[in-house]
């Protein structure tokens, strides 16, 4: 190809990138205040899980790439949790499907993201979890708009309906759940009852680690 679809974007002290302008900035800023690249990917990680909820989540899993500059190496990061115990063949073709769906509910596996970035901050960030999470906190108390890909795909409403408490969050007819609104023919999101959870998890006792790396040049995270 003798073009590209998308402009080339470069800096010279880093960046961010990543699918809300909410979670970049908050990236940005993490750099800006003396953080490293896996700092930033991090604190986006947090904004994302509230900003795309459908589509980031600390119940989804996440395989992530850190190229470290000091030893020239690519690391990786396995957040890629196992299939739940009850979720067999047997059960699949019970239930009417002779293979495992691509996307929705039931193809969901033990969550591993969580776990995954809270490793990577140990390892490899500056950052303490509390540091990492505050502009999360920070967001959560303030509206913010989001695409309306927010509403369940209506294929994902029969798998819905097999779990209990996915139905008690999300309306059986195939709309977001109720903590959003619409305005000016956009998706407007409140967080409320989300508030005291996450700021729970923040107080909890910081996680040592006796091999947290005291480098500070990583290059990328992915």
């Amino acid at each position: 190809m003798s073009f590209t679809t998308r402009p080339v974007y470069m800096a010279t002290n880093g960046i961010v990138t990543s699918t809300h302008y909410l979670a970049s900035e908050a990236g940005y800023m993490a750099l800006k205040r003396g953080g490293n690249v896996v700092d930033a990917g991090v604190t986006m990680w947090f904004m994302l899980t509230l900003l795309k909820p459908h589509l980031v989540g600390v119940a989804g899993e996440v395989p992530i790439l850190i190229y470290w500059a000091d030893d020239e190496k690519v690391i990786a990061v396995n957040g890629q949790g196992p299939a739940p115990k009850t979720a067999s063949i047997d059960w699949f073709l019970e239930h009417g499907y002779p293979l495992i769906p691509e996307d929705g509910f039931l193809p969901a596996v033990v969550p591993g993201a969580f776990d995954a970035w809270l490793l990577a901050l140990d390892e490899y960030g500056t950052f303490s979890f509390s540091q990492a999470i505050e502009p999360a906190l920070r967001q959560e108390i303030e509206e913010f708009f989001t695409q309306r890909s927010i509403e369940m795909p209506s294929s994902n409403i029969k798998q819905a309906a097999l779990i209990p408490s996915a139905s008690a969050i999300h309306n059986i007819r195939g709309t977001a759940p109720g903590w959003w609104v619409e305005r000016d023919g956009r998706v407007l999101i409140t967080m409320p009852g989300a508030i005291g959870a996450t700021q729970a998890a923040s107080s909890a006792p910081e996680r040592s680690s006796s091999t947290r790396h005291s480098r500070q040049a990583p290059v990328g995270v992915r």
